[in-house]
């Protein structure tokens, strides 16, 4: 079932997936990264309280703009034909993505709730506590990938699926919430006459 609903997201290709024997993770290398790191991320925001926050710190939330630009990178490159890119290293740049953006878009969205529901007080602080976190959350990226790549991770394949597909739908969420504080953003700023 889920194999299905990732056709929506993710090419599939199973050159570019997870195998182990016959058996094909529905996500590729890279959408894996990406919606295991969102799962991640997510779960870290509920834990923490995160998602109540304002950004990072400058030097922090560059350091997560710039986890963004290693998968367009490595992924145009691919797309030209520059370099074929090894599973893993797909892997490590959707994780880098799946902790970068919903670090930077949480903290945009809680505008869009805060001018919602206004009478509810938001937390002072970032939504990534310092660097140590963003160390924490990778090391367990990593260890999904571990999960990924040994023959025995194929067990818990399910397991991983289904947490990629809680993923999936945070980042559709997030994206419908930054997009709504976005359109409300540039609907309510007053036109300038030249």
């Amino acid at each position: 079932m889920v194999e299905h609903l990732f056709q929506y997201v993710c090419h599939q290709l199973p050159g570019r997936s997870p195998c182990i024997d016959a058996h094909v993770f529905p996500l590729c290398y890279r959408c894996a990264g990406i919606h295991l790191g969102v799962f991640l991320v997510m779960t870290y925001l509920l834990m923490s309280r995160g998602w109540r926050r304002d950004f990072p710190p400058r030097p922090l939330a560059l350091l997560l703009g710039f986890l963004l630009f290693p998968v367009w990178i490595d992924g145009w490159a691919n797309g030209l034909g520059f370099w074929n890119t090894p599973g893993e290293l797909r892997y490590f740049t959707g994780l880098l993505v799946g902790l970068g953006l919903p670090l930077l878009l949480v903290p945009l969205c809680r505008r869009q709730v805060e001018s919602a529901a206004s009478s509810k007080a938001l937390s002072a602080g970032s939504s990534l506590r310092n660097g140590w976190d963003l160390i924490g959350l990778f090391s367990v990226g990593l260890f999904f990938l571990l999960v990924l790549s040994q023959p025995w991770g194929a067990l818990l394949w399910n397991g991983l699926a289904y947490l990629a597909l809680l993923g999936t739908i945070s980042l559709a969420v997030l994206a419908v919430l930054a997009f709504r504080a976005a359109w409300k953003t540039c609907r309510t700023k007053p036109v300038e006459s030249g």
